[in-house]
């Protein structure tokens, strides 16, 4: 792959250029840690969160107190639940990453977010280590600050509720040792590669796009030279392949099941999903995509009504960006420079293109495939243009400023999107299924082993798994559709919990609260927001 002209030629300059790296990452860790320290105890633990954090719980802490999301999957390990399945198509690697945290402090909501930023630091390291390699440090750093300072990377990092963490950290350390195994053809580098990106397709099966768009962006690009390696290095291409098996494991028989299972069934598609999708992908580039999100309180049908007050032009660069590097490839002479350019366009493209082909991908922690390939190229043509202008002396010094305040400005706006949805977090403490109002209510019985805790909607009962240690919990709302209310148990010990209209994703939900007005034993408690909106009901009976 492409070696830069301006990569050290001493072992000096290689030491200077690895501690400046070192640096800028470990200021950008601190400021995001920070960030994220602030932010962390301000929202309800939502329910897709609680998913990994609970089986993580359960292993650290030996104990289990209700049953998880259907599909879920343990084995035992030192007589502990040890995680393997979140859902079928979703393999345990996050809830792994949580667990050393957890061994070492009481499992919370703040923990379970602070490690997963940390996780991510690790992938934004491993980011800038394969960017130096590949390109310079210039475009290791301006790649880093671009990441850095976007919205969608930092809240899809705090608050992962897709599985984004481990795979970001898995396609970075991935394209990192995959270098190094083509530029040193060492065979412990071509097994870590396998492995990193084994397990980020263990991690989840939608990892497969970014492994077709970086496999195939390699093959456009470097269709000789790949060819070349494999016929020269087949020791280190069955290392990386084993190292592949290794890290995905069963997810390679799972999800063959899967795909049978989807064509079996054949499962239509959403008509409305490419609007969706593009909607997402629109959002998440002009950085308001979280805003919006919180805003409606999750309701994602929504969010297209909102008009937030942030908004980058990150999508514009990329836009102008993509057009530079177009003109410069049909420019450029054939050679490394020039291949590498056509593997970066390649892989964004195909990248995005998987996600909208991809059934069903329609929220943010899909679109985020694509990363870091946008940021990426926005950062190789910024640092390219700065370095042409340079080397024409003072006449371009105008052209160089113009470089440097588009930059700046772009990582301004970045900023400033952060700055409004942390507004937005602080006066309102999260809205519907981001409402910190349920963890209220679970720290009210997070020790009450008399009570039996009954979800009667979807946004409960995972969240409750993790935010509470004795009482009984039951999620029967997915079997309960034309069962009479009046069935279930009227025990002063039963809690059941109901979304308002406006949060059910269940239409038993509101035929149980009806049923509950009319019986002059349900004692109904509301429980709100900051802002004085009903988010949940509680319904408990007295005595007769």
């Amino acid at each position: 792959m492409a070696t830069n002209s301006t990569q050290p030629a001493t072992s000096a300059s290689r030491a200077r250029e690895i501690s400046i790296l070192l640096g800028v990452w470990l200021a950008l860790a601190v400021a995001l840690l920070w960030l994220g320290g602030t932010t962390a105890t301000k929202l309800g633990f939502n329910y897709d969160e609680a998913i990994f954090a609970g089986l993580a719980k359960d292993f650290t802490t030996g104990e289990v107190h209700g049953y998880h999301m259907p599909g879920s999957g343990t084995v035992n390990l030192w007589n502990r639940p040890f995680p393997v399945w979140n859902q079928p198509y979703l393999g345990s690697v996050k809830s792994w990453q949580l667990i050393p945290l957890f061994t070492f402090f009481e499992p919370s909501a703040f923990i379970a977010r602070m490690s997963n930023l940390s996780w991510t630091l690790v992938g934004l390291l491993f980011f800038m280590l394969w960017v130096r390699k590949l390109f310079g440090l210039a475009e290791a750093v301006a790649g880093a600050l671009l990441i850095a300072t976007d919205p969608a990377f930092f809240y899809s990092s705090l608050l992962d509720w897709g599985a984004f963490v481990p795979s970001f950290v898995c396609r970075c350390a991935g394209f990192f040792f995959v270098l190094l195994a083509w530029r040193s053809q060492k065979c412990r580098y071509a097994f870590l590669a396998g492995v990193a990106l084994g397990f980020g397709f263990f991690n989840k099966v939608d990892f497969v796009v970014v492994l077709f768009a970086a496999t195939t962006a390699t093959v456009i690009a470097y269709a000789k030279p790949a060819l070349n390696f494999l016929r020269a290095q087949p020791k280190l291409v069955a290392l990386a392949a084993l190292g592949f098996v290794v890290g995905a494991g069963p997810m390679m028989v799972m999800s063959l099941q899967m795909f049978f299972f989807a064509a079996a069934h054949n499962a239509p598609v959403n008509p409305g999903e490419f609007s969706e999708k593009l909607h997402t992908l629109t959002a998440m580039y002009d950085g308001s995509y979280f805003f919006r999100m919180l805003a409606a309180g999750g309701l994602f049908d929504k969010m297209q009504l909102l008009a937030p007050p942030v908004w980058t032009p990150l999508g514009l660069v990329l836009a102008i960006a993509i057009f530079i590097l177009l003109w410069q490839i049909v420019r450029a002479p054939a050679g490394d420079a020039r291949r590498v350019q056509i593997f970066l366009l390649t892989a964004l493209t195909l990248a995005t293109l998987g996600v909208f082909l991809l059934p069903r991908a329609i929220r943010i922690y899909h679109a985020i495939l694509a990363m870091p390939f946008a940021h990426l190229i926005i950062a190789v043509v910024v640092v390219g243009a700065w370095r042409k202008f340079s080397e024409a002396g003072n006449k371009k010094s105008f052209a160089r400023g113009a470089v440097v305040f588009i930059f700046a400005a772009l990582l301004a706006t970045q900023i400033f999107a952060l700055a409004k949805t942390e507004q937005l977090i602080f006066k309102t403490h999260g809205r519907g299924w981001w409402s910190d109002a349920q963890d209220k209510f679970a720290a009210t019985v997070k020790d009450r082993a008399d009570l039996t805790l009954v979800s009667l909607d979807w946004g409960f009962h995972e969240s409750l798994l993790f935010l509470t240690d004795k009482p009984m919990l039951i999620e029967p709302f997915w079997k309960l559709t034309g069962t009479d209310p009046a069935l279930l148990p009227q025990n002063t010990n039963y809690v059941f919990l109901v979304h308002p209209p406006e949060y059910s994703l269940s239409p038993f939900g509101a035929t149980y609260l009806d049923f509950a007005r009319q019986n002059p034993r349900a004692k109904i408690s509301d429980w709100r927001d900051r802002e004085g909106k009903i988010v949940f009901y509680t319904v408990q009976f007295t005595a007769p």
